[in-house]
């Protein structure tokens, strides 16, 4: 069974920027789909998405209840700072101070042109927030529409994917090398009898580079009680997809520095990078 790592963005706003949340919504989207093959996954909270009901304490309540079960607040402003999110900005603020969730808050003001004569209550209230972040030494990010904000987002949902694959030991295989691993794979020849004998499952061992010390992961160097694992499991092939993906995973992990710690978890990483080599192999370098 994959693991996926799931990581929460809490996503506020006032009403008038519903399109711009939409926005913010379907960058995440797009990313998940290329992020789904690593393992990690971006999951949005809205408060249209939560569970509306009469209750004992406000809505709102539970709304900042959910901001302290999520990684990442994104916080939007426009022309006026409605009374919710402000609230929902604050919560998060002092979470993220206290070194609790949310780990990373982000705000993001929409640009507007105002005369002087037109100054009211609300725009007086979205420069009183600005200063506000100002003076506590933060940064906050201006956006002259939703594809501008859309750019921005993706660019930190990049830098924090770097992070959260390091820390969940992530090792980021490039496509390049899996299609280059694949297209060394032998000739399936309709050959699916069981390797049973030790000395067969070592020369394909040995033919993969199994046997290679590892500077990072060297407590991962394949040994004796591997052959033994090994023997009588598996065909010739499946040997080479396990054996390929493995070492296409040690081999990053050395280059990155990436420990992995136990047998089964480097088995688990490699299945993904099992199943992009068989792909890879037999929708292009089969017929090749």
């Amino acid at each position: 069974m994959v693991m996926i790592t799931k990581k929460k963005i809490f996503l506020a706003s006032g009403a008038e920027l519903v399109e711009e949340r939409d926005a913010v919504e379907l960058v995440i989207q797009r990313k998940n789909s290329e992020l789904i093959a690593k393992d990690l996954f971006f999951e949005v909270v809205r408060w249209e998405q939560l569970i509306q009901y009469f209750g004992k304490t406000r809505a709102q309540d539970h709304y900042s209840e959910e901001i302290s079960k999520c990684d990442i607040v994104i916080v939007l402003f426009y022309k006026r700072v409605g009374k919710y999110t402000k609230e929902e900005f604050d919560k998060a603020y002092d979470l993220f101070k206290s070194g609790k969730n949310p780990r990373y808050l982000y705000v993001y003001f929409k640009k507007w042109m105002v005369a002087s004569d037109n100054i009211d209550d609300d725009i007086l209230g979205v420069s009183k927030i600005r200063n506000e972040i100002s003076t506590k030494e933060q940064i906050f990010i201006d956006f002259e529409n939703k594809y501008e904000l859309q750019n921005s987002v993706t660019h930190q949902i990049d830098l924090l994917t770097n992070i959260f694959e390091n820390e969940v030991g992530v090792v980021p295989v490039e496509i390049k090398e899996i299609e280059k691993e694949a297209c060394a794979l032998p000739e399936l020849n309709n050959d699916t009898h069981i390797i049973k004998h030790r000395k067969d499952v070592k020369k394909i061992a040995e033919r993969c580079d199994m046997f290679t010390r590892w500077k990072v992961n060297g407590h991962l160097k394949f040994q004796d009680g591997d052959i033994s694992y090994f023997s009588g499991k598996f065909s010739a092939f499946e040997l080479e997809l396990q054996f390929r993906s493995r070492r296409l995973i040690l081999a990053k992990a050395d280059e990155i520095g990436i420990r992995i710690d136990e047998p089964g978890d480097l088995s688990q990483k490699a299945k993904r990078i099992e199943a992009m080599l068989f792909d890879i192999w037999s929708k292009s370098c089969k017929a090749g």
